[in-house]
């Protein structure tokens, strides 16, 4: 993963990378400079892709709901009540998948915008 630099022991290793976690700073540096003006592309980019990654955490609790209070534990609840409280926390769990999958979509597409806004400005 890291390629020579892992392979390199001795005493020269240690300058070695430093040298190469300079060259890195230096890289994301002018990088940065081309990115700053969409800046706000990009934090718009990471916090869906946040929010994308914590909707499906969300299913497992409501399945959890579901085996919990309706499988294991109906009680004396009459039937109708049941079948309403599944269908509703399925309907939810669907809810946040479509969710989830929107969010991705529009996380693509404004990377996208920035993408080709950035080469627009490198040509």
């Amino acid at each position: 993963m890291c390629g020579n630099l892992c392979s390199l022991r001795g005493k020269h290793s240690a300058s070695i990378e430093r040298s190469h976690g300079r060259a890195v700073i230096y890289i994301m540096k002018v990088l940065w400079t081309y990115l700053k003006p969409y800046r706000w592309w990009i934090m718009l980019a990471l916090a869906l892709a946040d929010i994308a990654q914590i909707l499906p955490l969300y299913d497992p609790v409501l399945f959890g709901l579901i085996i919990d209070r309706y499988a294991f534990n109906p009680g004396n609840r009459p039937e109708s009540e049941l079948v309403r409280g599944v269908s509703f926390l399925l309907g939810l769990a669907i809810a946040i998948a479509l969710a989830a999958r929107l969010t991705m979509t529009f996380k693509d597409y404004v990377i996208r915008i920035v993408v080709q806004k950035f080469g627009m400005q490198i040509l």
